[in-house]
Parts: structure tokens; sequence; C-alpha cells
């Protein structure tokens, strides 16, 4: 490795331990990491999330039903927002990682994050117990179904999200870092 590429590792480095320092605490303290799953991941590169996020396989009445319900209870639009993570590192590659080492995620400071402790996939929950159809307009009896399940997600409590370790968890961040499992070494 060239001089000059160790140097910018370096100061990588030490810019996600400067910009991240919440969750660095947190996966200290747990020794668990969220993870998520990308096509495409670049070594120590500031990642910044879109807001106009369209769903993969939820069918967008649905997506956009779930928007406003997570809006009314927490402010912010985590299915056309947020980053979606996993402390299950199986979960997550299921979402497309090429790399053979597991990608963490760190969000940069400050962040919000919401999350179930009943629900592990909220497309897989919903598919899985008939609310989702291919229809154009949902029923009294989907909108009451899904607002049960709306009703179980809560703020934070990340330390417990990892513990349980199979759900998945929802961002608001400015930015973030992808980040190999192997790396996390000299970040904590």
């Amino acid at each position: 490795m060239r001089l000059d590429n160790y140097l910018n590792e370096e100061d990588n480095i030490d810019v996600i331990k400067r910009k991240c320092r919440i969750l660095l605490n947190i996966y200290k303290y747990t020794r668990k990491y969220f993870y998520r799953g990308t096509r495409n991941p670049e070594r120590f590169k500031l990642i910044v999330p879109r807001q106009d996020r369209n769903p993969m396989s939820t069918p967008l009445v649905v997506h956009e039903f779930l928007d406003k319900l997570f809006i009314d209870k927490f402010g912010w639009k985590p299915r056309s927002s947020g980053v979606f993570v996993s402390p299950n590192e199986r979960e997550a590659k299921a979402y497309g990682p090429i790399s053979k080492h597991s990608v963490v995620f760190l969000a940069t400071d400050p962040f919000k994050v919401i999350w179930s402790p009943q629900v592990e996939d909220l497309f897989v929950f919903l598919n899985g117990n008939g609310i989702i159809r291919d229809e154009k307009l949902l029923t009294d009896y989907q909108k009451k179904r899904i607002c049960k399940i709306v009703d179980t997600y809560i703020e934070g409590s990340l330390d417990d999200a990892l513990m349980i370790g199979k759900n998945e968890v929802m961002f608001k961040c400015n930015g973030y870092y992808l980040v190999n499992k192997v790396d996390m070494i000299n970040l904590i």
C-alpha cells in the first residue's frame, strides 16, 4: 500500500470517529453492529440518504399510508427517507452486499431511529399476514391492521434493538458510512 493511501485511510478513520460517536459508543458497549445490504460498498465514503425513496416491493398505496402514520407518530417519513438496517447480518446480506466482509452501518450524529420489537421486516410481516395485496386502495380492515402494527414502533432503544438482534431498524440521518466488519477494529 502506498503511503498516501495509508494516510488518507487514517484521515478517514479519524473523521468517522468524530462524526459517528454515538453509534460507535453503542457498538463498543454492546459488541454488536447494525448491518446494511448494498451492491456497491465503498470504503470510508460518506453516503447521503435519499429523501424520496420508492418502495421495492410494497405497493405505493401501502407505502404512502405507512409514511402518513409514521409522520403522525414520529414526525418523519421513514419509508421514504429512512435508511434501513438490521442487527441480523444474514438478513442484511439478503439485500445485496457483494463484499466478502459484512458491511457495518455507521450513521453520522445526530440521528433518529424507529423500530418495532415485534416486526423483523415490515414488508415481510405485512405480506405474510395478508395485509398487502395488489390493490390500488386499502380497505378499512387493512388500514386498521397496519395502524396496529405501527403502534408497536418505538423511538431509540438501540441497545435493545441490537440485543434482540433481528428487527429492521429505520434511521433518519444526514449521512452514513458503510464499513467492512474487519475495519471496525480500528474504529472502536
